[in-house]
């Protein structure tokens, strides 16, 4: 949460906007979807390598259907929640998001050789939206 003179900005997923009661102190709402604070499943080696082959299964599935869970359970969220927040009195904003993507381009084009196949899956997902 930032201050400034007379204003307050912060930056949250609209769930937490909405959870947290934040349309009380703040009018306005950006919609510029520029994050995904996604939540990692982790286990660490030595717990991983003491499970059976099966037990491995059973996780690796049971985390992949959480995860896939979590993105349509946070994109139905964030889309009635905007709903709801603009009847609360917020002003709900969605800026043009291409020229944003545009004068952000060479950040992706100068690093895409430290990222490798997640550079071009991410160019190649993104072609298919």
């Amino acid at each position: 949460m930032f201050l400034g003179v007379g204003f307050l900005y912060q930056e949250n997923p609209v769930p937490v906007i909405y959870n947290n009661n934040l349309f009380e102190v703040q009018n306005y709402l950006s919609v510029t979807n520029h994050i995904y604070s996604g939540m990692c499943f982790t286990i660490s080696e030595s717990v991983w390598n003491k499970l059976s082959e099966d037990q491995q299964l059973i996780v690796r599935e049971a985390a992949i259907a959480s995860a896939e869970a979590d993105r349509k359970t946070n994109k139905e969220q964030t889309e009635s929640l905007i709903g709801t927040l603009k009847e609360k009195g917020m002003q709900i904003n969605e800026p043009d998001l291409a020229p944003f993507a545009r004068a952000t381009q060479s950040v992706l084009e100068n690093n895409a050789s430290v990222y490798g196949d997640l550079y071009d899956e991410m160019m190649q997902w993104r072609e298919a939206r």
